[in-house]
């Protein structure tokens, strides 16, 4: 079981995991889903932002946002993973803004 830990961008926290492409809470709560092409979408279908860096998700201010997805059946949670420790946060990027 591969379960890939999610941060915040700025503050480095520790926010939620992701796995076999779906995002989730801390607690296990389904966010919503990642595609291949790196795009992150909400559990309705609407835009998120981007994964960056496989462990953030991030969006362009600038870029418009795509048309909707159909929403996904949501997925059986699996155990949430023990917290890591944050990471060092990191400078703001001029036109990109915290998505999760």
């Amino acid at each position: 079981m591969s379960i890939t830990p999610l941060f915040r961008w700025s503050s480095g926290e520790y926010a939620g995991f992701l796995y076999q492409g779906c995002i989730f809470e801390r607690d296990g709560g389904y966010l919503g889903w990642v595609e291949p092409n790196t795009s992150a979408w909400r559990t309705n279908g609407h835009f998120w932002g981007q994964l960056v860096e496989g462990c953030y998700l991030m969006r362009y201010d600038a870029y418009p946002e795509p048309s909707g997805m159909v929403p996904r059946i949501p997925p059986i949670a699996p155990m949430p993973p023990s917290e890591p420790g944050a990471r060092p946060g990191r400078a703001t990027v001029p036109g990109w803004s915290e998505a999760l």
